[in-house]
C-alpha cells in the first residue's frame, strides 16, 4: 500500500511538468514504479564535470540545482522544480560536461535511463523536448566552438514554419574518417584512437564499411582483459554497422542511433552497407548540430539572467543564419527564424529592465519599427523602436512618461550592447518624440497622414511598419484602427506616399548596364539598398494600405496577399516578391561575408549567371512602379 502511495504521488508530481506531461497513463505509471527519490543536502555535488554518467536522468522535485561550467564557477544555469538535468547518458554514452551543485536542500527524482528510452522511439514530442534542454545547457564549451564551424549540406527546404523545421535541419558528418583493415591489432587501432583524438573507427574492406570499434568496445572487451590488446580488431567490432546517407535530418539520425541503441552511424553513397563509405556521424556530431538550433536558442534566451548571455545568443543566431544560409534554406525561413529570435531578445531585454526598475505605472507596448518590424532583418544594423502607453490623467502623463523613458533608455543600451546598433537618427523609444501616450501616437499618426510633407512621409516609412513585440497589443490595434480611419479616402496622402515609393527609378541603364555608385567611398558599387530592396518594400507597403490591411508588415507577405487580392495582377506580384528574396539573400550573403551591413556589393565578384539572375530580378520593379503611377495617378507627379 506504502509503495502505491509513493508511486501514485510520484506520478501526481511527473504529469505537470514536460515532457511527462505527454505520456500515456500507462507509460506515466511504468516510470513511476521505476523512479528512485532522494534527498540532496545543500551544497552538494548530484554529478562532477567528467564524471563518467549514470544510469539515470533528473528531475527537480523540490529545492534548485546550479550548473556550472569547466571552471566550475561559470554559472551555466538553474534548474529548479519541474526543471530537467543530467540527460546527457539518454543522447550520448560520455562524461557529464557539467558540474550539478544543490544550492537549497533538494528532493530529487531520478529516472532509469534503460526505463524511459524506449519510449522516445515512438513519441517524437518528448524526444523533440528532451533535445531542446539537452541542446540548451548540456554541452560543453568546447562542443559549442566546434559545433560553430560545422555547416550542414546543401539541400533545398519547401516548408517555411520556423520552429517546426528545427528538427528537420540536415546534420553535417565526418569526411575524414579513420579506417583499418579487420586483421589489424586492437593495441594499434587504439593507438590511432588516441592520436587523432576520436572515439571509433571503422573496418572496411574495399571502401566498404564490415565493422566499428568505439571507445566503449575498448572499456568494456579490452580494458576488462575479456580480449588481448595483441588480437586483431575483427574480435571486438560490432558488424553489420548501421549506415544512412549524406542528406540525413538531426530527427532521422536521433531516432535511428535510439532505435539501434548506438552512437555512431556510417554514410555510406547509397545508406546501406553494400556501397563506399563517405563518412560518419557520431552522437557528438549530432550534439554539434542541435547548438544550431533555432528553438535552442529561444529557450536559451527565455532562460537568460542577464545581457551578456544575450548578446551570445545574438552571435550564435549569426552563425545560425550563416549555416542555413549555407544549407541552401529558403531565405524567407531565415527570416522567420531571425524573427522570432530578434523579438524574443528584445522581449528579456525588457524583462530584464522591468525587473531592475519596478512594476511600470499603466499598461504599456513596445514596437520594432523599420525591417524589424517587418521582421526581415537578417544582419546586425541599427535599432528602430518606439513605445507606446495607455492614455492616463493629465496630470499623471510626464511623470508617465518618465518611467517609460527611463525603461526604454535600459532597453535600448541593452539591445546596443547585445549588439543592434542605436539608431544615427535617434529613432528609438528612449527618445521623448517616440515614447507617447496612445492619443499622442493618434494625434502624430493624423498629423503625418493629413498633413503630408517630405519628411513625415519618410517618418511614414519607417512607423507604418511597426511589430508589437512586448506589452498590450490592444494599444498597438487600436493604433492600426486609427490609421485606417484616416487613410480613409485620402488621395493626396497616397499620392505622395506613391511618388515616395518612386523616388529609386529602375536599377539598370539605357542600355540594360548596371547603375552603380559615383561616389569616392562606394564608387562602382551597386546599391543594393536604395536602388533594389526599398523601391519593393515601399510598394508593397502603399499596395497594403491602399486595401486597409495595416496587420501585414513582411514585404513578401504583402506581395502574396495582392497576388491573392487581385488574380489578374498575381504574376507580377509574386515575382516582387520572389525578386524582394532574391535581392535580400544577395546582401544576406555580402553582409556576412565583408561584416558589415551589406548594402553595397561588388558586381565584378558576382559570376555572369548571379548577374543574369539579379538583371532579371530587376524587371519586377519597373512594372511595379507602373503600376503605382496608374493606380494612384501619379503621371503628373513623376
Amino acid at each position: 500500500m506504502s509503495k502505491n502511495t509513493i508511486v501514485e504521488r510520484v506520478g501526481d508530481f511527473l504529469k505537470q511538468y514536460p515532457p511527462f506531461n505527454l505520456l500515456s497513463l500507462d507509460e506515466l505509471e511504468k516510470i513511476a514504479h521505476e523512479v528512485e527519490v532522494f534527498y540532496l543536502p545543500k551544497q552538494e555535488v548530484l554529478f562532477e564535470i567528467d564524471q563518467p554518467t549514470e544510469a539515470n536522468f533528473y528531475i527537480v522535485q523540490q529545492g534548485s540545482i546550479n550548473l556550472y561550467a569547466v571552471d566550475k564557477t561559470t554559472l551555466v544555469d538553474v534548474c529548479e522544480t519541474g526543471d530537467l538535468l543530467g540527460l546527457r547518458p539518454l543522447f550520448a554514452e560520455n562524461k557529464y560536461a557539467l558540474q550539478a551543485v544543490a544550492q537549497k536542500d533538494c528532493m530529487i527524482y531520478a529516472i532509469p535511463i534503460e526505463v524511459f528510452q524506449p519510449l522516445l522511439k515512438n513519441n517524437f514530442k518528448v524526444l523533440q523536448f528532451l533535445l531542446e534542454i539537452f541542446a540548451s545547457n548540456a554541452k560543453h564549451p568546447k562542443e559549442i566552438l566546434q559545433a560553430e564551424n560545422q555547416l550542414p549540406e546543401s539541400r533545398v527546404y519547401e516548408e517555411t514554419d520556423a520552429l517546426k523545421l528545427s528538427y528537420f535541419q540536415l546534420i553535417s558528418y565526418t569526411k575524414n574518417v579513420v579506417s583499418v583493415a579487420k586483421e589489424t591489432s586492437i593495441q594499434e587501432v587504439a593507438q590511432l584512437m588516441k592520436k587523432h583524438q576520436i572515439s571509433s573507427v571503422i573496418i572496411t574492406e574495399d571502401l566498404l564499411p564490415k565493422g566499428i570499434v568505439t571507445d566503449k568496445d575498448m572499456r568494456n572487451k579490452v580494458a576488462t582483459g575479456q580480449i588481448d590488446i595483441q588480437a586483431s580488431v575483427k574480435e571486438i567490432m560490432s558488424s553489420p554497422v548501421i549506415c544512412s546517407q549524406a542528406n540525413v535530418h538531426i530527427a532521422e539520425i536521433q531516432l535511428q542511433m535510439l532505435k539501434s541503441n548506438i552512437g555512431h552511424i556510417c554514410i555510406t553513397e547509397d545508406g546501406n552497407p553494400s556501397s563506399n563509405l563517405l563518412g560518419i556521424i557520431s552522437e557528438h556530431d549530432l550534439i554539434a548540430a542541435q547548438a544550431n538550433n533555432p528553438v535552442a536558442l529561444l529557450k536559451r534566451t527565455l532562460r537568460s539572467k542577464d545581457v551578456n548571455e544575450l548578446n551570445h545568443i545574438r552571435f550564435r543566431l549569426g552563425l545560425l543564419i550563416e549555416s542555413f544560409l549555407k544549407a541552401q534554406l529558403p531565405i524567407e525561413y531565415l527570416m522567420k527564424v531571425a524573427g522570432e529570435i530578434n523579438a524574443a531578445l528584445t522581449q528579456k531585454s525588457i524583462e530584464l529592465a522591468l525587473n531592475e526598475i519596478g512594476k511600470p505605472p499603466c499598461k504599456f507596448a513596445w514596437m520594432n519599427l523599420g525591417s524589424l518590424g517587418r521582421t526581415e532583418q537578417l544582419l546586425l544594423t541599427d535599432q528602430d523602436n518606439a513605445l507606446v502607453f495607455e492614455d492616463v490623467d493629465i496630470s499623471h502623463i510626464e511623470t508617465t512618461r518618465k518611467y517609460f523613458l527611463k525603461l526604454a533608455k535600459k532597453v535600448t543600451r541593452s539591445l546596443n550592447q547585445i549588439g543592434y546598433d542605436f539608431c544615427p537618427a535617434d529613432m528609438m523609444a528612449s527618445n521623448p518624440n517616440w515614447c507617447l501616450s496612445l492619443s499622442e501616437w493618434k494625434k502624430q499618426f493624423s498629423n503625418w497622414i493629413t498633413k503630408p510633407t517630405e519628411k513625415s512621409i519618410m517618418m511614414c516609412s519607417i512607423f507604418f511598419d511597426f511589430e508589437n513585440v512586448f506589452g498590450e497589443q490592444h494599444l498597438t490595434q487600436s493604433i492600426n484602427h486609427h490609421i485606417y480611419k484616416e487613410l480613409e479616402g485620402n488621395q493626396r496622402f497616397y499620392a505622395y506616399l506613391g511618388v515616395d515609393a518612386l523616388r529609386n527609378p529602375p536599377p539598370l541603364g539605357i542600355f540594360k548596364q548596371f547603375l552603380v555608385e559615383d561616389s569616392e567611398k562606394n564608387k562602382d558599387l551597386f546599391d543594393l539598398k536604395s536602388r533594389a530592396i526599398m523601391p519593393l518594400v515601399d510598394a508593397a507597403r502603399i499596395l497594403c494600405l491602399a486595401e486597409k490591411n495595416t496587420q501585414l508588415n513582411n514585404t513578401q507577405e504583402r506581395f502574396l496577399m495582392m497576388a491573392k487580392k487581385e488574380p489578374q495582377n498575381a504574376e507580377l506580384f509574386e515575382k516582387c516578391a520572389q525578386s524582394f528574396l532574391l535581392f535580400s539573400k544577395h546582401r544576406t550573403i555580402e553582409g556576412i561575408n565583408e561584416q558589415n551591413s551589406g548594402r553595397f556589393i561588388n558586381l565584378e565578384k558576382l559570376s555572369k549567371q548571379q548577374k543574369i539572375a539579379l538583371k532579371n530580378a530587376f524587371q519586377p520593379i519597373s512594372e511595379i512602379q507602373s503600376v503605382l503611377k496608374n493606380r494612384f495617378k501619379l503621371t503628373y507627379f513623376t
